[in-house]
């Protein structure tokens, strides 16, 4: 049997790169950023869109159609699902990190952002319990 995921995954992440780029609320916050006029507030909001997008592209990517069995096992879950809000939490930081040294610079201050660690155990939680939604209750692992 052959490895679906990863052309799954490239398909995922294809589509979310798509929507984000279509993203008006997306472009904008970035181009505010990037300016040095982004805010704390509009960190969230761009969390927020990011994930819809990234919510919008497992929807899609993740049909029953697309899946062995019409299922989402926890080697196709942890596969597709971790990676992709990895990159949106990567993108997230970015932006973070860029609108806070924006903002410590206004203010005299040269202290580099502090990046958090990945909420691995987090997604994980989110990955099993879309295994045990497809699978009608069991672990799926």
């Amino acid at each position: 049997m052959d490895d679906i995921v990863p052309a799954l995954y490239k398909r995922i992440k294809a589509d979310y790169t798509s929507r984000v780029k279509k993203d008006s609320t997306v472009q904008s916050l970035l181009d505010k950023a990037e300016k040095g006029l982004g805010t704390q507030d509009e960190i969230s909001l761009y969390a927020r869109a990011l994930g819809d997008c990234a919510a919008k592209a497992l929807e899609e990517g993740l049909k029953a159609d697309n899946l062995p069995d019409g299922k989402i096992y926890w080697f196709i879950a942890d596969r597709t699902i971790k990676p992709l809000f990895r990159l949106v939490y990567e993108q997230v930081y970015a932006m973070a990190s860029t609108v806070q040294t924006a903002e410590d610079k206004k203010n005299g201050i040269s202290i580099k952002p502090q990046k958090a660690a990945f909420p691995t155990e987090r997604i994980e939680t989110i990955e099993g319990k879309i295994v045990q939604m497809s699978l009608g209750g069991t672990d799926g692992k």
